[in-house]
């Protein structure tokens, strides 16, 4: 395994956590397309741990 593409993938993951997060806990109605984004942001977080 390679430790640096691992801290990228874990970086990467970390982002989509934080990004969840605030996704989750924002008023839908004042933020349109939020469940899109959330869907994106999980298809992006499930591809890198398939690269881990």
């Amino acid at each position: 395994m390679n430790p640096e593409a691992n801290s990228q993938d874990l970086t990467a993951l970390d982002s989509a956590r934080t990004e969840l997060a605030s996704l989750w806990s924002a008023p839908t109605e004042e933020h349109p397309g939020t469940y899109e984004r959330i869907h994106h942001t999980m298809t992006d977080a499930l591809s890198s741990i398939e690269g881990l």
